[in-house]
């Protein structure tokens, strides 16, 4: 019989049951876990780096000899039309998929905001932001200081699914804020939020890199950030899917990536 005498409801303080839904959180994970934050590398070391990375997804190659370092402070943004590879370059560069060659190196946590906002609608807001807050190293009274942050301060014990899609992209950012990961990698940030929540979200990515952090971001629309690095990826030269390659073979793509766009670190 499984134990789940130390699995608990975080809305009720039950023993969690797959069955009933819920929230479940690994010892290790708990609120009342508090892991100290990430490590900083050592001076002189990038937060990532890729070194002649190719990305196939779905039988088709995205992505070829992509090499890049990134270190504090530094911003990137990955440019692109829709389907071009940019959510798999940041599954790629968070470690979500692995390469299909190349060497990809991160030396800090990654705070990652992909397309879905992470949060379970039956639950508070407070409560969905527990377990990046236990990620992050914090005391659960950082919940309501970056509530605050994000303008979402009075919606602290609200349920998540009462929010407008604003205020649910602004509490994922609360939760980004929790983690305290030196890296950001921010997959369409802006959707669903209104002219004065990207300014907002552009004050927070300016914070980040001021305090020393890094971003990669995707955007279809301008993001307010100061002038960084750009990487803008093409269509392939060819649609058909990409199989298996038998020894020796030549790689029937054509270079995926247009480099035109790539301001290289000075």
């Amino acid at each position: 019989m499984q134990d789940t005498s130390h699995n608990q409801n975080l809305t009720s303080g039950k023993p969690f049951h797959p069955s009933r839904g819920g929230v479940f959180l690994p010892p290790a994970f708990r609120p009342e876990v508090h892991r100290p934050g990430s490590a900083q590398p050592e001076q002189g070391q990038p937060f990532l780096e890729l070194q002649d990375v190719s990305v196939r997804r779905g039988g088709r190659r995205l992505l070829t000899g992509l090499t890049l370092t990134l270190a504090g402070g530094d911003s990137l943004r990955v440019l692109g039309p829709n389907g071009v590879g940019k959510s798999s370059f940041l599954r790629c560069v968070a470690g979500l998929c692995p390469p299909e060659s190349g060497l990809r190196r991160c030396r800090v946590q990654v705070g990652w905001l992909g397309h879905a906002n992470a949060l379970k609608p039956a639950l508070s807001v407070e409560d969905n932001l527990r377990f990046p807050c236990a990620l992050g190293g914090q005391k659960l009274s950082a919940i309501a200081q970056s509530l605050q942050q994000v303008g979402l301060g009075e919606m602290t014990h609200q349920p998540v699914r009462l929010l407008s899609a604003g205020q649910k992209r602004r509490a994922a950012l609360a939760g980004l804020l929790l983690t305290r990961a030196p890296l950001w990698l921010l997959d369409e940030p802006a959707t669903g939020l209104d002219a004065q929540s990207v300014a907002l979200l552009g004050t927070l990515m300016q914070a980040h890199l001021t305090q020393g952090g890094a971003l990669v971001t995707t955007s279809h629309v301008p993001l307010p950030l100061p002038p960084g690095r750009v990487l803008t990826l093409s269509a392939p030269a060819t649609t058909e899917p990409v199989g298996p390659r038998a020894p020796g073979e030549k790689n029937p793509v054509k270079q995926a990536t247009d480099w035109s766009a790539w301001n290289a670190p000075t």
